[in-house]
């Protein structure tokens, strides 16, 4: 049993609101991916471009996990796992706030974007406590 002593101690020590802050999970929910293929030598690049709603309190922790991953049938041929720090340089968290309107890119590495199967990237935010979003996954089919 908790004494009253040590239950008003950790009131005291934590801010208001802010366990209500860190219950909330973070979310990213797609709008619309664009796959552009840029010409450039001695081949071309593709560059992915994804807007998404996010959902996120953002700070030293906050960042964007992706996966990337192309499959010929069942099998694994290619993959790659990256990170990406989310908005500024923060020393402490802010509080929960969703953007509508957030858009990401990046270029695809030349062994995922080529040949045949399927590219398939899947995102996740982990905000500023350390929580994780739902994945938000899409695909294409590169060709050859």
């Amino acid at each position: 049993m908790v004494s009253r002593l040590a239950l008003l101690t950790a009131l005291l020590l934590v801010p208001a609101g802010s366990t209500a802050l860190a219950a909330t999970r973070p979310s990213v929910a797609l709008s619309s991916v664009t796959v552009k293929r840029v010409p450039a030598k001695p081949s071309s690049t593709t560059v992915m471009d994804v807007r998404f709603r996010l959902c996120v309190s953002v700070g030293p922790k906050a960042l964007f996990l992706v996966d990337e991953v192309l499959k010929v049938g069942g099998v694994t041929k290619a993959k790659n796992h990256w990170t990406d720090p989310l908005g500024v340089d923060l020393t402490k968290p802010q509080p929960f706030g969703c953007a509508s309107r957030y858009q990401i890119s990046w270029v695809v590495k030349p062994r995922l974007a080529r040949g045949p199967g399927t590219y398939t990237a899947t995102i996740r935010v982990r905000d500023a406590y350390g929580t994780v979003s739902r994945p938000m996954s899409f695909s294409y089919q590169p060709g050859g």
